[in-house]
């Protein structure tokens, strides 16, 4: 007598596809509000000439992103000029960011203008502190924000003094 092992296999295994497929369709958890590309369009000045910058903050999946572009003013287009890459955790309303890295762009000798190619300094590199302290920006910081429909609102107290009165410290970004 012969066993037949083929109908029984073919079973278990549109058993298990259907299990699969079923298991694989968990239904998303939608981005929370604060998730996306912000961005911020300015001033920049040294005190005798100012151009026109970009700040864009980039959210996601517990990443932080910022990034200050330049306008070319001859191509028209945005140079990205200084980054910071870190990670960050929500309570409340409140984003606890941690700097990780730090960059610039070489500025071209032709131009005077960044090359857009920014460098980031690790912040295991010797530099990366003074990189910061340079750019008054703390290794660690909070940010409390609050989403008013494709707008948001960062409040940061990066002297720690407690309170977000000081210049730059409460900045209305756009969804971009």
């Amino acid at each position: 007598m012969k066993l037949k092992i083929y109908p029984f296999v073919k079973s278990f295994l549109v058993i298990a596809l259907f299990a699969l497929a079923f298991s694989s369709c968990k239904k998303d958890d939608p981005d929370p509000d604060y998730a996306g590309t912000w961005v911020t369009i300015g001033t920049l000045s040294d005190g005798t000439s100012s151009m026109e910058m970009k700040e864009l903050i980039i959210l996601s999946g517990g990443k932080f992103e910022q990034i200050v572009q330049i306008k070319n003013t001859t191509t028209n287009q945005w140079v990205n000029y200084i980054g910071f890459k870190g990670t960050f955790t929500v309570s409340q309303k409140k984003l606890s960011i941690k700097i990780t890295e730090a960059g610039m762009s070489a500025m071209s000798p032709i131009t005077q203008l960044p090359t857009g190619q920014i460098e980031y300094i690790k912040s295991t590199d010797a530099l990366f502190t003074e990189f910061l302290q340079a750019f008054e920006t703390p290794e660690t910081f909070e940010m409390e924000y609050e989403v008013n429909g494709n707008e948001i609102t960062f409040k940061s107290d990066y002297n720690n003094d407690q309170d977000y009165s000081d210049a730059g410290e409460t900045r209305t970004y756009t969804r971009q």
